[in-house]
């Protein structure tokens, strides 16, 4: 039995189809995980920068009460009384400022996370629809080639 010319190219035609939907859903799964191991390095940068910048304003916390306790005692302050009131606030409005830095971190770390956990089912999604995708051309081939007998 000899396949003549015309089937045989739909055969190949169909095959190419198939091939090259396997390989733009793989592809675009890898594009996806690409831009989920990005989310993740941005993730290590934001922690990184946090702890920096948390660390520079204990600094300036800490020097900030210094200065404090420095210019009562030049003055002949007792550091008591509304003195230490003073002082314990600027430390406790420090506290909270390090604090909500240390929040608003986290959150842009969680949505990043989250953003990344999207990405890497986007691409799980991609590989699926690419053989899904070459399914349907091959009974879309097997259809034109049904149809031409």
């Amino acid at each position: 039995m000899c396949i003549d010319p015309v089937t045989a190219m739909m055969m190949i035609g169909t095959g190419v189809k198939m091939f090259g939907a396997v390989k733009d859903g793989a592809q675009e799964g890898r594009r996806m995980d690409e831009n989920a191991r990005q989310k993740q390095r941005l993730v290590n940068v934001e922690r990184r920068k946090n702890a920096f910048e948390t660390s520079r304003e204990r600094d300036k916390a800490s020097k900030h009460t210094s200065r404090q306790l420095a210019t009562f005692a030049e003055n002949g302050i007792q550091i008591d009384g509304s003195a230490q009131d003073v002082i314990e606030d600027s430390a406790r409005e420090a506290g909270n400022d390090i604090a909500m830095m240390n929040q608003n971190s986290y959150a842009r770390r969680q949505n990043m996370i989250f953003e990344g956990s999207r990405f890497r089912a986007a691409g799980k999604t991609a590989r699926k629809k690419g053989k899904f995708n070459a399914f349907a051309k091959l009974i879309d081939g097997g259809t034109k080639l049904v149809g031409s007998f």
